[in-house]
């Protein structure tokens, strides 16, 4: 079954293509979103006080998008496993309990520009994560009551406001894009989805991506 797979740039350039050979979120050929960083300067006031400019070091050390993901790994289900999408692709449940809803019925394959809105649940019926995008512009990542925002202005000013209010800007996030994390080290969202599937997984929490969830259609 063909697979759909889609890379959204920091400038927020996205492309889509389809082939033959499954592919796995992280893996590279999969939609990537926007980081952002403070540029300690002259942007009308935007900037909150007493933060820091935002550079290689910061993808790489314990910033706020990264801190506030990896509070869900304990909760999200295992790589190996798989869930099962419903009827009316409004959600995905596991063997384990887990459970994936969406705010609305996702489009397979995921078709160019989505909007992201979906809730991972833990076996236990706790909250685990919540990654919403409200806007073409905007996005934030909820786990454990702690909220990362991130919006993006003319693709390429992008801000992120951590959980403590801190507001960090990177007026050209393509700048970003040469650090030795590559692709993965930006703030965002993965995903590859077919006409039966979707995988999802979130980027800048760890070396690599970090998959949310991976569901099917039985």
């Amino acid at each position: 079954m063909p697979i759909a797979y889609c890379v959204a740039l920091a400038a927020a350039a996205a492309g889509c293509s389809s082939d033959s050979t499954p592919r796995d979120a992280g893996s590279g050929n999969d939609a990537a979103t926007d980081v952002a960083s403070n540029d300690g300067g002259n942007d009308g006031g935007n900037d909150a006080v007493g933060t820091a400019v935002i550079d290689c070091d910061w993808l790489t050390g314990d910033n706020c998008w990264k801190t506030t993901g990896s509070q869900a790994i304990a909760c999200l289900p295992p790589p190996a496993e798989t869930g099962t999408l419903s009827a009316d692709n409004t959600s995905c449940t596991y063997a384990s309990g887990i459970r994936v809803t969406f705010a609305a019925p996702i489009v397979l394959p995921v078709p160019d520009g989505p909007t992201w809105n979906f809730t991972v649940t833990g076996a236990n019926g706790e909250a685990c994560l919540h990654f919403e995008q409200s806007t073409a512009q905007g996005m934030k990542l909820v786990v454990a009551g702690q909220t990362a925002q991130e919006t993006i202005v003319g693709g390429v000013d992008l801000t992120v406001t951590c959980p403590d209010g801190v507001r960090y800007r990177a007026p050209n996030a393509l700048d970003l894009v040469v650090c030795p994390t590559g692709l993965n080290g930006l703030p965002g969202l993965s995903w590859v989805s077919s006409d039966t599937s979707l995988s999802v997984a979130l980027q800048g929490v760890s070396a690599d991506s970090l998959q949310a969830f991976d569901c099917r259609k039985p």
